[in-house]
């Protein structure tokens, strides 16, 4: 249910966000509105669909990629290539189908900096959230793995104590067997001097 949710709100965003864009071009000078000449906005549209692709790629594989294993250059380098064809798509585009982009002159070729921008955004914002992701997703296993590596140390330590009562027992008996064999070697002098016999000694004779 969650999922669904977060779906239709980030459809939702990025729906506004399009309309929104599409305003904003057309208060740029005597530019056209997309209802008047909806031509001059397909170039816009087509920029807008790149930077939404480039932010899933982005928060769903390359972020969680370079985060895990620290890729922070060649992170840096695939920004600067996602930001060149942000910049790249309006062009390619007059020169493929002559989309042009609103309050641009007739025949020329727009040059915008709304992909450079725009790219780097969807790259920040999703790599923001995508690390606020890693992070949460992670924080239970650390808990998890801290809380093991107690278990371990206090089992240690219950195995040194257990090792140290068997090296004292061992001790122990070691010398009540010395102290045993001591008194034996008494018993067996007293004997000898004042002539005191076993009761086997006694029944013998």
């Amino acid at each position: 249910m969650n999922k669904v949710i977060s779906f239709f709100v980030s459809l939702l965003f990025w729906v506004l966000l399009v309309v929104a864009q599409t305003f904003l071009f057309s208060f740029q000078g005597n530019a056209a509105s997309a209802l008047d000449m909806p031509e001059l906005y397909y170039s816009v549209w087509c920029l807008d669909l790149y930077l939404i692709i480039l932010y899933y790629i982005n928060y769903y594989i390359i972020a969680p990629m370079m985060i895990r294993r620290k890729l922070f250059r060649p992170y840096i380098f695939i920004t600067a290539i996602a930001m060149a064809v942000g910049f790249a798509i309006p062009y390619a585009l007059f020169h493929i189908n002559a989309w042009t982009m609103p309050a641009t002159p007739p025949n020329q070729a727009p040059i915008s900096l709304v992909g450079i921008v725009g790219a780097l955004g969807v790259i920040a914002v999703g790599l923001a959230l995508r690390s606020v992701s890693e992070w949460a997703k992670f924080e239970p296993q650390k808990k998890e793995v801290k809380a093991n590596l107690a278990k371990i140390e206090e089992q240690k330590l219950q195995i040194a104590t257990l090792t140290n009562e068997n090296l004292e027992y061992k001790a122990n008996k070691t010398a009540l067997e010395s102290r045993i064999k001591d008194l034996e070697k008494t018993v067996d002098t007293y004997r000898d001097i004042y002539g005191v016999l076993s009761e086997e000694e006694t029944n013998d004779r």
